[in-house]
């Protein structure tokens, strides 16, 4: 049976809330706003988990890219599409939102967000962007001192 997790990422403190496939509360609780220990928290409380979703933020990102690369299925969320579903509720605390945003990830009733490489990390393959011109224009463009019309 499958988990789903969300967490309601805060400075320090970051609460999370899994449920299972039927919408079931499997756990709830807190943990450090760092993804080593998020990684750690959702491999303890979270077996077999499908999806975590946490919404768009400042440090959105980094968590991002730190749960994926620690093998975390993790999805950015829109924050103003999950607030929208969120403000219906009745309690608005942030371990509710939590469990608003695990049934969310469960029902998979979000707007997923792309989260780019940070600028660090952008490799460029110089070779495939001069595929498919012409090579001796190329050579003469740069012969000329003109690196622009080369490229």
């Amino acid at each position: 049976m499958g988990s789903y997790a969300a967490f309601d990422v805060s400075d320090k403190m970051s609460h999370l809330w899994v449920v299972d496939e039927t919408g079931d509360k499997r756990w709830q609780g807190a943990c450090a706003t760092d993804p080593a220990a998020m990684a750690q928290m959702l491999g303890r409380h979270a077996p077999g988990l499908v999806r975590v979703v946490l919404e768009t933020g400042s440090l959105s990102a980094y968590l991002y890219h730190g749960l994926v690369e620690r093998g975390v299925p993790a999805i950015c969320i829109c924050a103003r599409h999950a607030k929208g579903v969120l403000s219906v509720r009745t309690n608005k605390s942030d371990p509710h939102d939590a469990e608003g945003l695990a049934q969310m990830a469960r029902t998979g009733w979000y707007k997923a967000v792309r989260i780019e490489l940070p600028p660090s990390e952008w490799s460029i393959d110089y070779d495939s962007l001069d595929q498919g011109r012409d090579d001796d224009a190329c050579e003469e463009a740069q012969a000329r001192g003109n690196h622009r019309e080369a490229a």
